[in-house]
């Protein structure tokens, strides 16, 4: 996967929800994608909508998978003392 190229990730981070931006970007030589290798483009960039404190899960231990109905929970989702609780029950025996 590659990263987002500086230029855009910048571009976002100072746009508010259905801004949008012109960003130009260059690409490095030794960008992975031949094509893209040494060459500028010009990107429309639109923020849609933003979701605070709604982190993506990046790691499977952010996940919570239900053994009884099979349901997942984000845990980044769920406030310290549910976390706990929630962790309480799953190892309860």
């Amino acid at each position: 996967m590659l990263d987002v190229m500086p230029e855009i990730e910048e571009a976002i981070a100072s746009l508010h929800v259905r801004d949008a931006k012109i960003v130009r970007v260059h690409f490095p030589i030794h960008f992975p994608l031949t094509p893209y290798r040494g060459r500028t483009f010009l990107f429309h960039v639109k923020l849609l909508d933003t979701k605070p404190f709604g982190f993506a899960p990046v790691i499977a231990r952010e996940l919570i998978q239900s053994a009884r109905t099979g349901a997942t929970i984000d845990a980044t989702t769920l406030a310290p003392a549910q976390l706990e609780s929630v962790l309480e029950e799953a190892t309860a025996k």
